[in-house]
């Protein structure tokens, strides 16, 4: 059965033992977000177990998925996929892949926080499977993680997009969906207007507020939002195409050809 196998490139023959298990915990919670955005919560989520383990240098651990069988038998191969997509992109700093949740942004700037030191200086992530594919992050991700999220400007201004995600967890927040970047918007609410935000959920919306936007002008979040449901776009993307795995997710191209086009990315 195919596996992530990563590899600890370390400048010393030994790791501290918490820098080893949260860079393992880190990259649980990425595969945990991932699978979560593709396929949503609704049809079981994988669970991954390390299923073999090297302590030489470097250390190298080998991640196997185990699925319920409500999980899709392609969604493995899927979040893998995009686990070395996204790794990849952020390492060059190109972008932040479209639907990448905020969370796993955040685990990544931490995994990358340890590859600032003295020990670790790199993580190879390789999907070991039919079609090979694999990225290296370095601490150059961390710094672009910071520059692609870090606001730059802000200004009166609006976006549209699909309100997907209601958080209540972490002070009252939503997310839209931009229809022009596909990235993310984290919009804070206040607790009075959750009854009109729970109703504007899976519609398409434009958000207006002080948006604040990175150096490429790409809007990261917006304050004071004030939410206006607009009429269904057949065009726009759908609540199932965000957060669920949707028959068509790979567009035209088989499984094996989607797989191949992330790898090529």
């Amino acid at each position: 059965m195919a596996v992530i196998r990563l590899r600890l490139e370390s400048q010393s023959t030994s790791l501290p033992v918490d820098a080893f298990t949260d860079v393992l915990a880190s990259f649980r919670r990425i595969l945990r977000d991932l699978n979560q955005s593709l396929a949503g919560a609704q049809s079981g989520r994988i669970q991954w177990h390390i299923s073999a383990l090297a302590m030489s240098s470097p250390i190298t651990a080998d991640l196997l998925p185990l699925a319920p069988s409500t999980v899709d038998p392609q969604l493995p191969r899927m979040v893998s996929a995009n686990l070395i997509a996204v790794l990849r992109a952020l390492e060059s700093g190109t972008s932040v892949p479209p639907y990448f949740p905020e969370s796993a942004l955040k685990s990544v700037r931490r995994i990358t926080k340890h590859l600032a030191g003295d020990t670790l200086y790199a993580i190879d992530a390789t999907y070991v499977g039919q079609e090979p594919m694999s990225a290296r992050i370095t601490s150059e991700a961390g710094r672009n993680v910071e520059r692609l999220t870090s606001p730059r400007f802000q200004a009166v201004g609006s976006v549209t997009g699909t309100l997907d995600t209601v958080s209540l967890h972490e002070g009252q927040q939503f997310q839209v969906y931009d229809l022009r970047t596909e990235h993310p918007v984290r919009c804070q609410f206040q607790p009075e207007d959750f009854p009109s935000v729970k109703e504007a959920l899976g519609h398409r919306v434009r958000v207006s507020g002080i948006v604040h936007r990175n150096f490429r002008g790409d809007a990261i979040s917006i304050e004071t939002p004030v939410v206006t449901v607009l009429p269904d776009d057949p065009e726009a993307p759908k609540t199932a195409d965000i957060s669920g795995l949707a028959p068509d997710f790979t567009g035209d191209l088989s499984v094996g050809e989607y797989v191949q086009w992330m790898r090529d990315a």
